[in-house]
């Protein structure tokens, strides 16, 4: 028996790649070497489960030829395979191991499957899928000439726990010290700021730049701030919200777009929200004393005593199904998410998007469209194929049209 299909041309499987929900795909095999052979389509979808659908036989010359027509209404991840028989005879014919298109191959038993990513129609905003889009560490891009003003401003915070020091020298390198355990003792800041992004936009425009992607620029207690002190302020090093309208201002007039880091699946220890230190004047949750966060953070038996990032004691994970942090990421009115695209920004990249619920994506991504219904976006940070990605043992339904615009 020989049989052959193959998802990467429009002889077998039209049309190629994703489809939009509704659209039909005509799918088709070709078998030889067995009399009155007989095909099955076999779609398996997870948590619905298997279908089997007769195929239609075309006898041609010295092959036989299946074809069948499948339509999917509602989004979600398509597997399928073809069950052949004939002649006292029964294979399986699906994608080669580690795969999940191109040219199959024959299996006894049941076989890896080709994927049918049907999804719901959203276009990508233009000014996204048609951009050049350069990224920027902000501590590290350019010093503003405000820069000595906000660093010593900045300063004057987190004066407990890790040091905190600026290194004048732009040229240097940053010192990274820790301790006997591993932990960080001291943070160097190398003094960039917004106003210097801002110096740069004309450069920027003329090297064909058209999106700024920038990292985390919340208040934190480091140089990288994925360990965000406070949402809703942005890091004194880097100026002021005045600094960020201002910024966003000028890249439109440049004609660039702004997309923030938004790290929503943990803070940092030294937050407003945890306040490990004592930096903040209000009780956080590791105060344990009725803080308004108590219900975001998990306290346990861990070396660190409650569940962090990784075991990375700076970055206590946050538990996204908590309603009043839903409310005060993306949610409510003035929320993280809708309050900085209101100032200024185009659209978020989602840090850690594989540790953040489907629900939360979605929910998020809502809120985005409802803040800018034509042009808003939502990316993430997923390391592995994010059409099939399985996290924590759950199939991810990141471009399915509800979550990710892009990855």
């Amino acid at each position: 028996m020989r049989v052959y299909h193959n998802t990467r041309q429009g002889e077998y499987r039209s049309p190629f790649g994703a489809v939009p929900a509704g659209q039909k795909v005509t799918l088709k095999i070709d078998v030889w070497e067995i009399w009155e052979p007989k095909a099955t389509l076999r779609i398996w979808i997870d948590g619905e489960g298997e279908t089997l659908i007769p195929m239609e036989a075309e006898y041609r010359d010295g092959f036989v030829r299946f074809s069948v027509e499948y339509e999917r209404q509602k989004p979600a991840i398509v597997w399928y395979s073809f069950i052949i028989e004939g002649q006292g005879q029964y294979a399986r014919y699906g994608a080669r191991e580690g795969t999940q298109g191109g040219e199959g191959t024959l299996y006894g038993c049941e076989p890896p499957s080709f994927q049918i990513t049907v999804y719901r129609e959203r276009i990508v905003p233009d000014w996204y899928k048609k951009g050049i889009v350069y990224q920027i560490f902000p501590d590290r891009y350019n010093r503003g000439t405000d820069w000595e003003k906000n660093a010593e401003r900045a300063l004057t915070l987190h004066k407990n726990g890790p040091v905190r020091s600026v290194q004048r020298d732009w040229y240097a390198s940053p010192r990274y010290k820790k301790d006997e355990r591993g932990r960080m003792r001291q943070w160097d800041f190398f003094g960039g700021t917004l106003k210097g992004i801002e110096e740069k936009l004309p450069q920027l425009r003329e090297m064909g730049i058209t999106v700024l992607y920038l990292n985390p620029i919340f208040e934190a207690a480091s140089c990288h701030r994925y360990d965000t002190g406070n949402y809703m302020e942005i890091d004194p090093f880097l100026g002021t919200e005045a600094d960020f309208v201002s910024l966003c201002e000028k890249a439109e007039e440049n004609g660039i777009s702004i997309i923030l880091d938004g790290v929503f699946n943990h803070t940092g220890c030294d937050s407003i929200y945890f306040n490990k230190y004592g930096n903040y004047p209000q009780p956080g949750a590791f105060q344990r004393s009725g803080s308004p966060y108590d219900s975001w953070y998990t306290f346990d038996n861990s070396p660190v005593g409650y569940e962090s990032w990784w075991g990375v004691g700076d970055l206590p994970s946050v538990r996204e199904s908590d309603p009043g942090y839903r409310r005060f990421i993306y949610e409510g009115e003035d929320s993280v998410v809708r309050r900085w695209l209101r100032l200024g920004a185009k659209g978020w990249r989602l840090d850690v998007a594989d540790e953040l619920p489907d629900d939360f994506i979605a929910g998020l991504k809502k809120a985005v469209l409802e803040e800018k219904p034509r042009d808003g976006l939502v990316i993430g940070e997923v390391w592995e194929d994010a059409s099939n990605k399985i996290s924590y043992s759950k199939l991810r339904s990141y471009l399915l049209g509800d979550e990710l615009d892009s990855v």
